[in-house]
């Protein structure tokens, strides 16, 4: 009993396979019906087709046997053509007559050629058949119905030689076919049906048709007509389910047991380790690497991966080098001596791939065996050259990998070092330099260099570090800009306000300036009671207080009038301060002339103490007795003589003193009564003197200052007795005071640095210039919330890193989008900075030095490009066994005689059964479409597994349809685009006949490549090459992929020809209802396809993309009228061209590349303005 999983497996394998078959009556094969994409040919018998478009391998020319009608015939048609000249064909055995007119077959003709071509281009098979003779048959289910069935199907293709000319009809070469389907719906009834057998003579044709007679003779009313039909015709789906029978394959493999199929439908945990884009310098040698492309990290990973035996999905986006991954991969694999399956729906992925390998030098080893390139001839003849085998020079690579292998190595310890995250920020010195010169052009764009600024310590912060420092000085920056430059308040310094704040504030401005102004009338009062200078500041009122005290303090017993008047204080004042000290030092000696009459002061004093002296000589002693002085000197004494001669003498010397300084003090008497007036005299108070003194050198000292005034001096003069200054300044002291006592209160609030606002401390500021600031600052005081606000943030910037930012910010004018490029420009010079010292390596960079060896490893790569292509070359043409010669290879002996053999040579299938391993051998890429793997390769042939197989375009083939290639391999590689359009029934409904615009795409199916996205290990290609401008894929990026595609922006971005543009025309109409076409868009388009022709005739690829087939078919329609008026431009529409000119719908343009596309959408307002 088989467990769960087998039975899972064969369950889920069953139903895909089911969906292959349809014998049902839609088949038309089964059941064909005449339509619009249909011709039915009255005039040949089933012979002579056989005979001329077979055996012959003649053309065969369309004719229209119904007239035109009247009202269609005198107008202007675009399926108008030139008639054809019958009479080159004698008894019509070249002519297909039709019953249509000409115009009806032009156009028929027209739609159908078209539709085939489609088919061949977009699937890589042909689906254009003529049916020869018809089975009328009728089923049990339907017996009222009869159905008719093709019997002989010729493929066939069409030509016309020039645009407006009729088509031809001619045989493709293809083997002609037997209606497989109508011989399986019969054999469910036990009727065993012929196959038709190609033979060279024109009745073989009605043989086979009397045998398909016999076959149903008896069976009701069945019989076989001769009737011929144009028609499209698919045995595909067919033929991939008779691939997929059980019992075909098993004798050679079980189907639960096939690694691929239970990997897809019972996946279980896959402990491959996935290879990784960062390991690719350190675990990949270029000795066993075997690339012939250039690839990116993405490729090379997805390749390793392959070539480690892992199953694996490739998310391919448009225009990541998908094609070249391939061929990358294929030629890796090929180096390994592994065969690969190349799988593709699409026959433009297949020539994509087959080019670029065989540009490399390595089609040799391609077998293509994609449908309708597969010709018996060619095919051998292609398999007989590849046999050829030329002796080729020894490879030596060593040295070239060496040199490569050490240039790696610099480049990535210099990568590395670049490359390295740093310090607490974790930034790379790479990214550094990309800070740095994101900063230096953020501001050369206005034409300003950056400020400098140095951080302390950048190694230690961090990027949150970095986002704080910038969100900071972020806000601050936003809120000085908010502040007006006259802002009134920017000199000074408030805490945070709140809104009492505000109003305390704005009282304290009104309370102060009521002081002042109080203060002012006081002062004025004062001058003029006074004369005293006016005040104008505090520091001058402080000085003016002062001043007061002096006026206070005055003795007016002491000074008068004519003292303050004399002047002689304004002068130098020495001679008061002597006079002062002479009159104290004789009133200290004065008193030693008591002992002395008034005789004294006429005496001659000098010559009273010589005869004193000489009287003391012995001689004159003994003459005048002992006591000679006394009378000498007895009448100038009031009193008895001192009896000893040395006390007289001392006695005459002090008077002798005393009379000096009275005579000195005598004529100076008028000096002394200038400085003091009457209260100077010898008997005087020298105390009440010396404050006259200081009162007055006070006095002049403040009038010097400007103080006091001549007025001043004026009022103390004339009013000496009458004023009272203690009771005139108390109301001015104290309105003075309550101002600066005001003020201080509002400094203490709003802080205001003076020397900033003034140019000088509070002190020396102007009352009048503060009444003019107190009257500002109280009209702006909306504004002073917003400076708080800044001076907080700029606060909370202080002892920070932001902190030294500050000066940039308001000094040059540094506004919130210049902050991130301030702040990380300059943290990145500073951390620069910092490493360059400790790293001497970057220190010493030698940028040119550097440049050379990137340039040389360049140029080795390529060459190593080369040489791996040669590499491979001999490694593949090595392994080429003999054929011809001495041989038991069975199979050489076959393939041998096949090549040498005229004619009779064996179909591709049989050839491949009996030959697949060598053939392999000789080319072991298969390059293949679903259908040929069904076709040609035996699943009872095991040489005909592959090692890898390899599924291109995934996104758009079916489940059932991948089977068959799957069963064929070991591992697989599906690859493809799950963001682009996903399978429809587009083909499959083309190929029943519909036309295009008849056939439904809505259906939203499963493909393969979804499919093994749940099974398979996933790997996205990320790098975009092909869009020279990063408009082209910008949208899909951001829409589809996450903007995860690493995208090369454009080096000329505003370049006119390059890029996404938009042509809007507003007046045109989409038709809707009708033809559900846009015809003056396509007029438009057709127009814009001539204008890129006569601007760069074939030095440009174009093609055309519609969002409708409806809108491809009105491009055609319109393209075929211009294009019959310029024949000269026909060379520019030919078919045979690599990249030749298309116009495609939506569901067929997926992965086509032209220079220019455009893109038509058809879709709008129709007549009644309605949107569609």
């Amino acid at each position: 009993m088989l467990n769960n999983s087998s039975d899972k497996i064969k369950k889920e394998f069953e139903n895909l396979r089911n969906e292959l078959l349809d014998l049902t009556l839609r088949n038309q094969l089964l059941n064909f019906k005449t339509r619009a994409r249909t011709i039915t040919i009255s005039n040949q018998s089933p012979i002579n087709i056989y005979q001329t478009l077979v055996l012959q391998n003649n053309k065969m020319y369309f004719v229209a046997n119904k007239k035109e009608k009247k009202e269609e015939k005198s107008g202007f048609s675009i399926w108008d053509h030139a008639p054809f000249d019958l009479s080159r064909f004698t008894d019509g055995d070249k002519t297909l007559s039709t019953d249509l007119t000409p115009n009806e077959l032009q156009k028929r003709l027209f739609y159908i050629n078209n539709q085939a071509k489609t088919m061949l281009q977009e699937q890589g098979y042909n689906i254009l058949y003529l049916a020869v003779g018809f089975l009328e048959w009728r089923d049990n289910t339907k017996p009222k119905q009869v159905n008719h069935a093709p019997l002989v199907l010729i493929p066939v293709a069409m030509e016309r030689k020039k645009v407006g000319k009729s088509f031809n009809l001619e045989w493709t070469g293809e083997d002609i076919q037997t209606n497989i389907s109508i011989k399986a719906k019969l054999k469910e009834n036990g009727i065993e049906f012929p196959d038709f057998e190609f033979k060279k003579y024109g009745e073989a044709i009605d043989h086979y048709l009397r045998e398909v007679r016999d076959s149903v003779r008896g069976i009701g009313e069945w019989k076989v007509n001769t009737n011929i039909a144009l028609g499209f015709f698919s045995f595909t789906k067919f033929v991939m389910y008779n691939d997929l029978n059980p019992e075909a394959w098993e004798n050679n493999v079980d189907l639960t047991k096939n690694e691929l199929i239970q990997a897809i439908f019972n996946p279980s945990v896959n402990d491959k380790k996935a290879f990784k884009e960062e390991d690719i310098d350190s675990q990949l040698e270029y000795s066993k690497m075997y690339q012939v492309l250039d690839a990116d990290s993405s490729q090379i990973a997805a390749i390793q991966d392959v070539k480690a035996g892992r199953n694996l999905v490739v998310e391919g986006p448009p225009g990541t080098g998908k094609s070249q991954t391939i061929v990358n991969l294929i030629a890796e694999l090929l180096a390994e001596g592994k065969s690969v399956l190349f799988v593709s729906e699409k026959m433009a992925a297949l020539d994509v791939v087959k080019d670029r390998l065989t540009g490399v030098g390595l089609g040799k080893f391609i077998l293509e065996l994609h449908s309708h390139k597969t010709r018996r001839k060619k095919f051998l003849k292609d398999l007989e050259k590849a046999t050829t085998v030329r002796s080729q020079e020894p490879i030596n690579i060593d040295q070239t990998i060496r040199k490569l292998e050490t240039l790696r190595q610099q480049l990535d310890d210099y990568a590395e070092i670049i490359h390295k995250p740093l310090y607490g920020v974790q930034l790379s010195a790479f990214q550094l330099y990309g800070l740095k010169e994101a900063a230096d052009e953020h501001f050369s764009r206005s034409d300003r260099i950056i400020p400098l600024v140095r951080f302390d310590h950048p190694e230690t912060l961090t990027l949150k570090d970095l986002d704080d420092i910038t969100i900071s000085l972020e806000n601050l920056a936003e809120l000085y800009q908010t502040i007006s430059k006259e802002n009134p308040w920017s000199k000074c310094a408030p805490k945070s306000l709140l809104p009492a704040d505000l109003r305390e504030i704005e009282q304290l401005i009104n309370d102060t300036l009521h002081a002042l102004d109080d203060f002012l009338v006081e002062r004025g009062r004062v001058y003029d009671i006074y004369g005293i200078k006016k005040p104008e500041t505090l520091n001058e009122f402080e000085k003016s207080l002062s001043a007061f005290d002096i006026i206070s303090s005055k003795n007016s017993e002491l000074i008068d009038g004519d003292i303050l008047k004399s002047g002689a204080w304004n002068n130098n004042n020495d001679d008061a301060y002597r006079l002062i000290n002479e009159l104290e030092k004789y009133q200290k000696v004065a008193k030693s002339l008591d002992r002395f009459n008034s005789s004294i002061f006429s005496a001659d004093i000098d010559r009273l103490i010589g005869e004193v002296r000489e009287s003391t000589h012995k001689k004159l002693s003994r003459l005048f007795g002992n006591k000679p002085h006394i009378e000498l000197v007895e009448r100038y004494y009031n009193g008895p003589v001192p009896k000893s001669p040395e006390d007289v003498l001392f006695d005459l010397e002090q008077a002798k003193q005393v009379i000096a300084i009275k005579k000195q003090l005598d004529a100076n008497e008028s000096l002394a009564r200038k400085y003091y007036g009457d209260y100077w005299h010898l008997g005087a108070n020298v105390n009440d003197l010396k404050e006259i003194a200081k009162w007055m050198n006070e006095f002049i000292s403040l009038t010097r200052d400007g103080i006091f005034s001549q007025n001043t001096i004026d009022i103390l003069s004339n009013d000496m007795f009458s004023i009272n200054p203690k009771e005139d300044l108390t109301e001015y002291i104290e309105s003075g005071n309550l101002f600066e006592s005001e003020l201080k209160k509002l400094e203490s609030k709003l802080n205001p640095r003076s020397k900033l606002i003034f140019k000088r401390d509070t002190g020396d500021v102007a009352f009048e210039r503060w009444q003019e600031q107190l009257y500002n600052w109280r009209g702006q005081l909306s504004s002073l919330h917003l400076w708080s606000q800044y001076l907080n943030t700029k606060n909370a910037c202080r002892g920070t890193d932001s902190e030294q930012f500050i000066d940039s910010i308001e000094r040059r004018d540094i506004k919130k989008d210049d902050v991130k490029a301030l702040v990380q420009g300059n943290f990145a010079d500073s951390l620069l900075n910092i490493l360059f010292v400790e790293n001497q390596e970057l220190a010493t960079f030698i940028g040119e030095l550097h440049e050379n060896r990137i340039k040389e490893f360049e140029d080795l790569d390529k060459k190593i490009l080369s040489l791996n292509r040669k590499r491979i070359f001999q490694k593949l043409n090595n392994n080429i066994p003999q054929i011809f010669g001495a041989t038991e290879n069975p199979e050489a002996k076959i393939l041998a005689g096949e090549f040498t053999r005229k004619s009779g040579h064996l179909p591709v299938r049989k050839l491949l059964e009996k030959a697949g391993g060598i053939i392999k051998k000789i080319k072991p890429c298969f390059m293949m479409s679903p259908l040929s793997v069904a076709q040609y390769l035996d699943p009872t042939n095991e040489e005909l597994q592959f090692d890898v197989v390899i599924f291109d375009e995934a996104s758009q083939v079916k489940p059932e349809d991948a089977l068959g290639a799957f069963m064929r391999g070991k591992t697989a590689v599906v690859m493809g685009d799950t963001q682009q359009l996903p399978p429809t029934s587009f083909f499959d409904q083309m190929a029943t006949g519909e036309s295009e615009e008849e056939v439904a795409t809505s259906l939203d199916m499963e493909s393969i490549l979804h499919l093994c996205k749940l099974s398979f290990p996933v790997k996205m290609l990320k790098w975009h090459y092909r869009s020279r401008h990063e408009s082209l894929i910008s949208v899909s990026n951001k829409e589809f992929y996450n903007n995860e595609l690493l995208v090369y922006p454009s080096p000329s971005h505003d370049d006119p020809e390059l890029g996404l543009k938009l042509h809007y025309n507003p007046n045109t109409v989409y038709d809707r209802g009708s033809s559900s076409a846009n015809h003056l868009e396509a007029r438009d388009v057709v127009k814009e396809i001539f204008n890129h022709f006569d601007k760069y005739g074939d030095t440009k690829s174009l093609g055309v993309g519609t969002f409708s087939v409806a809108q491809k078919n009105a491009i055609l329609e319109e393209l075929e009228i211009e294009r019959k008026k310029r024949p000269e431009l026909e060379p520019l529409f030919s078919e045979n061209k690599d990249e030749r000119f298309f116009v495609k719908n939506l569901e067929t343009i997926q992965g086509d590349e032209r220079d220019v596309i455009l893109i038509s959408v058809g879709y709008g307002y129709d007549q009644a303005g309605k949107m569609s």
